[in-house]
């Protein structure tokens, strides 16, 4: 009887520890259904912490500028409240415009025979990214108007020729997804790979495949591919719209350890989804009663 008694008198500050040691583990290390099982655990109390903030905004409200001048300077406390709206809006208008300059620049950048290929260059916004990897699936903002013309497999580029990936679902509502060309998940891609100083000569066929960093790896023979070549895309099973465009530079040559008569190279794109804010998609046009292309596996 003693010693169950001693043991409930240790069950409570053991827990308590072990509480606070979960707490204060950082995010990455701590197991995926933790958020889950707080966010069922904080349910029942949600109308509570609204009525507490409701009691709070009460008793203590917000500040005021007209509260920090005395009344003989609220005419001044009102002019300064208009300024600051009015520098507001300039500046949001102003937002607007390099927004609309940047959208215009990444059209004006796609080949004229790309868009030969293409019914409507869109340019999207990414409005939502992966929580977990900078590599996984975007949440891509449609212009209402066009958002039914984008199918999946849609092609994604950035600054006209670097390719970023494509879509993978039909969009809902106004926006859609879109997969990272560098996620593992795009698999096998088959490109050619031109000599830096000689950009236009007959590119050597390669199949590079992403390796989960940001990067892609192939394997070449000995003595043809050099550090600063170019690698584009070659791939039937990707859309003609995205043919030729740029998966990025070789950045290393090594030796491949299993065949020595062999190198393997590290491809590395000029950018990534995770450094840019808008990218363009090349709608291809098709039949209707076409079936569209087969979604390939999300991450």
């Amino acid at each position: 009887m003693a010693r169950s008694s001693r043991r409930l008198q240790l069950a409570f500050p053991i827990t308590i520890v072990v509480t606070l040691a979960v707490v204060f583990l950082p995010a990455d290390w701590r197991l995926p259904w933790q958020r889950d099982l707080a966010q069922i655990v904080q349910f029942p109390f949600r109308p509570f912490y609204d009525l507490g903030n409701i009691l709070a905004a009460r008793l203590r409200p917000a500040p005021s500028l007209l509260d920090t001048v005395s009344p003989d300077h609220r005419d001044l406390a009102t002019m300064i409240e208009e300024r600051d709206r009015a520098q507001r809006r300039f500046v949001a208008e102003h937002q607007h415009l390099l927004e609309l300059q940047d959208q215009l620049l990444q059209l004006q950048q796609i080949p004229p025979e790309t868009l030969r290929a293409v019914r409507h260059p869109i340019v999207a916004r990414i409005t939502r990214r992966s929580p977990d990897t900078s590599l996984g699936l975007v949440e891509l903002k449609l212009p209402s108007q066009l958002a039914a013309a984008v199918w999946p497999d849609t092609t994604a580029v950035y600054a006209g020729v670097h390719l970023l990936g494509r879509t993978v679902q039909q969009p809902s509502g106004n926006s859609c997804l879109m997969l990272p060309v560098v996620n593992r998940a795009s698999g096998f891609i088959r490109a050619r790979v031109f000599p830096k100083d000689r950009p236009l000569a007959d590119g050597r066929l390669i199949q590079v495949h992403p390796t989960g960093t940001g990067a892609f790896l192939a394997d070449v023979e000995r003595d043809v591919v050099f550090v600063g070549d170019r690698v584009r895309l070659d791939d039937p099973a990707w859309p003609r719209s995205a043919q030729a465009m740029v998966l990025g530079d070789v950045q290393s040559v090594d030796v491949n350890d299993a065949e020595p008569l062999r190198n393997t190279i590290t491809v590395r794109p000029l950018f990534h989804v995770s450094q840019v804010a808008t990218v363009t998609l090349l709608v291809e046009g098709r039949p209707e009663s076409a079936p569209g292309p087969t979604r390939r596996g999300e991450p």
